[in-house]
């Protein structure tokens, strides 16, 4: 159980960090009012679905190489949030250039993403792997 936890909490961690990355985030910072569009719902499901779908994916991986890891965690939680993206544009947004803009940013915060979770997966394998050294001396 302990284990669990300790995913959700690098997930929580990683998607900041992802969060900060994404491209969305600083244009209605910069452009729009944070708290007058959709942005609240876009970060609250973007955590979620790291924390849901990218803690289950880190607990379950949790004995394979970090490489392996991340590249799990990189396909389960970007292929649900391409998704999530996508549903989202096809059935609020009615502009062409928008709906291009929307899933522009998506697949660039797919790619972007990919830093996060690799520094992520490496740091915890590497802190479990000196603590399995530590123990056995």
């Amino acid at each position: 159980m302990k284990t669990f936890f300790e995913s959700l909490a690098l997930m929580l961690i990683i998607a900041i960090a992802s969060l900060f990355l994404h491209p969305f985030i600083w244009i209605v910072i910069v452009f729009g009012g944070f708290f007058d569009s959709e942005a609240v719902v876009s970060i609250c499901s973007f955590i979620l679905i790291y924390l849901i779908v990218g803690g289950l994916m880190r607990h379950l991986c949790r004995k394979m190489s970090w490489r392996k890891q991340a590249f799990a965690i990189f396909l389960s939680v970007n292929s649900v949030l391409v998704i999530a993206f996508l549903l989202y544009t096809y059935h609020a947004i009615h502009d062409g250039m928008t709906g291009f803009m929307y899933i522009t940013m998506c697949f660039v915060n797919v790619i972007l993403s990919a830093i996060p979770i690799s520094l992520g997966c490496y740091q915890a394998y590497k802190r479990t792997h000196l603590q399995a050294e530590i123990q056995k001396y």
